[in-house]
């Protein structure tokens, strides 16, 4: 008798030369077969292969091992066992599986087995199931009184195996979102639950600014990390992200932004970019006149008081 570690398999011989294959879990016979016209007397693990070795009477050594591409179909089709098939093709990641694993999967569907349809699509091989079609078919149950939706179902599903896709965690943010919940969102943030993207920052948004930031930085939606922080008035920090990042923002538009809300801050902010490291990226003239053609007179002198006071000829127009 040797054990399969890769497959979950029992291979047993027998000293006659008959193979018996056997499922580990369940104790279902897989496969049998002669595999030697003579007495085998020893037989050893092939552990690279999954497999075993053997050696029979006549001094021949055989190695066995499971067809990958054979055995999925062979135990849904010549078995008739869809389960046993779809639990070793999730157990030994075999390609071409894939087929199997969705006829289950709406097998257990046509059955109102939800909550066996979430496991079996949490963790179907190459996360074949994880698509917005699935999410699509939970969501169209209709919801029974006093239970949990199988929407809920098979997300809750999903947040326990691991780490949701993009789409994934865009619909379950969207629930979260419709019901107020932010601090469900940044449990998942926390525990990288959650694919961050530019499309969840955004939704996140239009309930915590502050969440929605961290998304977007995580997502390295430069440009929204940009706005963010102007919108919350901390120009300095858009100057260190941006290099941190290797971003050049469009600091003309910064600053018209900033203007119209801010004109205190759009002076800052004009001042922070005048000091920066190569000069500054929006000429004097322009930011003067920015401010000019808005009759901020107040504004546009104090930011040329302070960039005037280094006395060079090529300032003598400003």
């Amino acid at each position: 008798m040797q054990i399969s570690h890769q497959y979950s398999l029992i291979y047993v011989i027998t000293k006659l030369g008959l193979l018996f294959v056997i499922d580990l879990e369940t104790a279902s016979v897989v496969y049998r077969n002669r595999i030697s016209p003579d007495p085998i007397f020893l037989t050893a693990e092939a552990s690279s292969v999954g497999g075993f070795y053997a050696v029979n009477r006549r001094g021949r050594v055989l190695l066995a091992t499971v067809n990958e591409a054979t055995i999925v179909p062979f135990i849904s089709g010549q078995l008739n066992n869809l389960e046993l098939a779809v639990n070793l093709a999730k157990r030994g990641k075999f390609p071409g599986a894939e087929n199997v694993v969705v006829q289950r999967f709406q097998e257990l569907f046509s059955q109102t087995k939800y909550k066996e349809a979430a496991e079996l699509a949490a963790e179907s091989p190459q996360g074949i199931l994880h698509t917005p079609e699935t999410v699509a078919k939970f969501r169209s149950v209709p919801v029974q009184a006093g239970q949990t939706p199988p929407i809920l179902q098979y997300f809750g599903t999903l947040l326990t195996w691991g780490k949701l896709n993009a789409f994934e965690s865009l619909e379950l943010s969207r629930l979260v979102v419709n019901n107020n919940k932010p601090n469900l969102l940044e449990n998942w943030l926390a525990e990288d639950k959650l694919e961050c993207s530019e499309e969840l920052g955004d939704l996140v948004k239009t309930l915590d600014n502050d969440l929605a930031l961290k998304i977007y930085i995580k997502a390295r939606a430069t440009p929204k990390v940009v706005a963010a922080f102007a919108e919350r008035r901390e120009f300095d920090k858009i100057l260190i992200y941006s290099k941190q990042v290797g971003y050049t923002p469009d600091y003309l538009f910064l600053l018209q932004t900033i203007l119209r809300s801010d004109p205190q801050g759009a002076v800052n902010f004009a001042l922070m970019m005048s000091q920066m490291e190569g000069g500054s990226p929006v000429d004097y003239h322009t930011v003067a006149d920015l401010f000019l053609q808005r009759y901020m007179i107040r504004e546009a002198t104090a930011f040329l008081l302070d960039v005037v006071k280094r006395n060079l000829p090529e300032h003598a127009h400003l």
